[in-house]
């Protein structure tokens, strides 16, 4: 679930374009991104929280040598993904999108 997310790496294609439209963050050993829209940046920021309150506690908890936990990891998936379909959709259905 962490990968689920864009990770802007050095020196790749994606960095200079982030970069070029101005919205890179940069620090020392990192780099992350803005979100210049900002419904898509609320949608974000409310995955982060549903991320930090839902799943990684879970995930906390998992272990591959754990019987059961790819089943609970293919279980969080599902509710990201329903989680993430029900936020867009309200969204649209309330005009933001």
């Amino acid at each position: 679930m962490a990968r689920s997310r864009l990770e802007v790496i050095p020196g790749t294609i994606i960095e200079r374009q982030i970069a070029t439209d101005g919205l890179l963050v940069t620090a020392p050993f990192h780099r992350a991104f803005t979100i210049a829209d900002p419904a898509a940046a609320a949608v974000n920021h409310e995955l982060t929280n549903w991320y930090s309150t839902t799943a990684a506690p879970v995930l906390a908890g998992l272990h591959e040598a754990e019987p059961g936990s790819l089943n609970q990891l293919a279980e969080l998936k599902i509710a990201e993904w329903a989680w993430l379909t029900n936020a867009v959709t309200n969204r649209e259905a309330a005009g933001h999108g």
